[in-house]
């Protein structure tokens, strides 16, 4: 139970994982295949020594399938793992520590071969880091940079890349302690630029989801904070000197809670809000640009 990252398909059927349930209780891999009556299959079952609790989904490259954990593995701070369905076969690549990060709960990316994340605290300020991991021969686990709470604690969200850098948030830290939007260069030695800190009643507070890239520009959504401390949906154009505009905010009649970020589709952004609504159960939404329009699609009830 608690799917928490977000489907993957390939070829005909779909992936996933789940934090809870299995038989360790630590979680699992599936698959779904969703042709004739549908077909639920669990692949793989977490337990203690592998990791546990799978937060971020799965990245697919060359026919396996990546991801993490975020507690469990050598030293309890979570693992990076592949899965071979082509032998049904689970393998930890790492095991996260408190010393170089711990805690991932956001999807992997892959950019040139090689595996980028977040993991939420750990590292030389127990407040979290980006690292790199390189699967070539024995494979390379890599510290790309530490969190501080001074410039943003907590990449709950992960990484997008746009242009070659890396872009994300933090839930806390910052100037005014709930947040940044961040971008990080990792040609050269590296480089950590902070983009925008958020002001928790001007542009929200805790942005939890992972950004999406959409015409050259960031998009994203926070879980507080805003005109009615209930969230936000926030565009920053990187372009220039960078401009980041609130472009909504949420209340609790028409959703509140944006936790899960946004998907782009036929020009319109759709996400979910946890909380608000007709019946308290949350909203799925849709945004568009253009006007600028805000709909709840469906008011979410314990039916749903």
């Amino acid at each position: 139970n608690d799917p928490l990252g977000r489907l993957i398909k390939s070829g005909d059927k779909f992936y996933g994982t789940a934090r809870d349930g299995g038989t360790y209780d630590d979680g699992v891999i599936f698959e779904y295949d969703p042709a004739g009556d549908g077909t639920y299959t669990v692949l793989h079952h977490f337990d203690d020594e592998n990791g546990t609790s799978p937060y971020g989904g799965l990245t697919e490259s060359g026919g396996k399938f990546y991801g993490t954990t975020r507690f469990g593995g050598d030293d309890d701070g979570g693992s990076l793992f592949v899965y071979d369905p082509s032998t049904s076969t689970q393998a930890v690549l790492h095991s996260f520590d408190y010393t170089n990060g711990a805690d991932p709960t956001s999807k992997l990316i892959e950019v040139g071969g090689k595996f980028y994340g977040t993991g939420n605290t750990g590292g030389e300020f127990f407040e979290g880091v980006i690292f790199e991991y390189d699967p070539a021969g024995a494979g390379t686990y890599t510290v790309l940079h530490q969190f501080d709470y001074t410039n943003g604690s907590w990449p709950y969200g992960g990484l997008v890349e746009m242009g070659g850098k890396f872009y994300g948030t933090t839930l806390y830290g910052g100037n005014d302690f709930s947040g940044v939007l961040y971008e990080y260069d990792p040609s050269g030695s590296g480089t950590y630029t902070i983009l925008h800190h958020f002001s928790y009643w001007t542009d929200g507070s805790e942005p939890q989801g992972t950004l999406i890239v959409s015409g050259g520009k960031l998009y994203g959504t926070a879980i507080r904070g805003g005109s009615n401390d209930a969230g936000t949906i926030f565009e920053f154009d990187p372009s220039g000197s960078g401009t980041f505009t609130t472009l909504h905010h949420f209340e609790a009649a028409t959703g509140s809670g944006p936790e899960a970020g946004l998907t782009e589709s036929g020009g319109m952004f759709y996400g979910t809000a946890t909380e608000g609504g007709d019946y308290n159960g949350g909203v799925i939404f849709e945004y568009g640009l253009a006007g600028p329009t805000y709909t709840v699609i469906r008011h979410l009830s314990n039916q749903d």
